[in-house]
């Protein structure tokens, strides 16, 4: 399979290897075959495309530098596209096997933890490439219980975050042990929590709340992030194996 670099982009320009591809879940557009420069690294790679410049066979290493391509963004992708998974490079979105497709995040650990949307799939690439997914998704949590005592809180968005949780009818306990403000039980019979509530404050890295989806997994709970500006929002946060 050979690619060309012409106009800025990597074309194919190959009828029937532009259709072979698109057969495989690779974004390929256009009269001539113009594909994402990762996905064309990930064939150079892996399934031994050559890419052509200037009428010379390049590298991997020139591909990088040609086209920016984010190294730690690549190789998420890679582990992913090895494992199954198809992306459509043309929204940024990863499509998992289920056929639910959802936008495609990656961050380094350290990077600032914020939710774009209302759901989305996050790749967290450490600097020896190691690599864990999580999902994240909306929510509108409701229980059916009664909290027996009212408690005030110095801390104001701890207080917010209380009292929205008991208008949805949670019954609460310290999340303190689990490392998050509260524990949320959906009724009062209940003899284990399903919640692990935790608010997302200013700062927090990507890697505190993979620690946190962990310990909820761990413990068979829901891990819920909570943004709060002038409403109370909730964030289901989970591991998830790829």
């Amino acid at each position: 399979m050979k690619f060309f670099i012409k106009n800025g982009n990597i074309a194919l320009m190959d009828a029937a290897e532009i259709k072979k591809l698109l057969s495989q879940g690779y974004y390929v557009h256009g009269k001539i075959g113009i594909i994402d420069p990762i996905e064309a690294l990930f064939l150079m790679e892996e399934k031994n495309a050559k890419i052509f410049y200037e009428g010379k066979e390049t590298d991997n290493n020139l591909i990088i530098k040609m086209f920016h391509i984010d190294i730690k963004k690549y190789y998420a992708y890679k582990d992913l596209k090895k494992k199954g998974y198809n992306f459509s490079m043309m929204d940024g979105s990863i499509i998992l096997k289920n056929g639910e497709k959802m936008p495609f995040f990656v961050y380094s650990p350290a990077d600032i933890a914020f939710f774009y949307g209302g759901k989305g799939f996050v790749s967290i690439v450490d600097d020896d490439f190691d690599l864990t997914y999580f999902i994240f998704k909306i929510e509108e949590p409701m229980g059916s219980g009664i909290q027996d005592k009212n408690i005030n809180f110095k801390d104001q968005e701890k207080q917010k975050l209380f009292n929205d949780l008991i208008s949805r009818k949670f019954k609460l306990n310290s999340g303190l042990k689990f490392g998050t403000e509260f524990i949320a039980y959906e009724n009062n019979d209940d003899a284990h929590s399903t919640y692990m509530v935790k608010i997302l404050r200013h700062g927090m890295q990507w890697i505190e709340l993979a620690r946190l989806a962990r310990v909820a997994n761990g413990v068979k709970k829901k891990l819920l992030i909570s943004t709060i500006n002038e409403n109370v929002n909730y964030y289901s946060f989970s591991w998830f194996r790829a």
